[in-house]
C-alpha cells in the first residue's frame, strides 16, 4: 500500500505535465467584441473576422497582445476597453457569433489584424 501511493502521485504529476504542455499548443479563435462609452453613448465594437492564435491565452504574450488591441482601439476610435477580445476554441461558433453581431444595427465593425504565436 505504501508503494502504491507514491506511484499514483508520480503518474498524476506526469499526466499533469503532459497536459500543461498540450494546452500551450492549442489554437484559439479571438475577435474584438467589446462595449464602451464614447461621448456618453454606449457603442459596441466587433471584428470583421476572427484571428487564429496559437499563444496560450494565460501567457504574458497574450496579455501583451490584448494590451496592443486595447491601445489600438483607443487610438483609432477613442474607445477604452481593457479586455477587447472574446476567445473560444470552436471556429464555427466564433464565426457564428461575429455574424450575429454584424446584424445588429448599433455595432461598429472594425478591421484588426495581428498575430500571437
Amino acid at each position: 500500500m505504501q508503494k502504491i501511493i507514491p506511484l499514483f502521485l508520480i503518474m498524476f504529476l506526469g499526466i499533469q505535465s503532459v497536459s500543461a504542455q498540450d494546452n500551450n499548443k492549442d489554437t484559439w479563435y479571438v475577435w474584438i467584441d467589446t462595449e464602451t462609452t464614447i461621448d456618453g453613448k454606449s457603442e459596441r465594437f466587433v471584428s470583421e473576422e476572427i484571428l487564429e492564435i496559437t499563444c496560450c491565452v494565460k501567457s504574458p504574450k497574450f496579455r501583451r497582445f490584448n494590451q496592443k488591441a486595447s491601445k489600438w482601439l483607443k487610438q483609432e476610435y477613442n474607445a477604452i476597453a481593457d479586455t477587447p477580445f472574446k476567445k473560444i476554441q470552436d471556429k464555427k461558433l466564433a464565426e457564428q457569433m461575429i455574424s450575429e453581431a454584424k446584424n445588429e444595427p448599433s455595432v461598429r465593425i472594425v478591421q484588426y489584424d495581428e498575430s500571437c504565436k
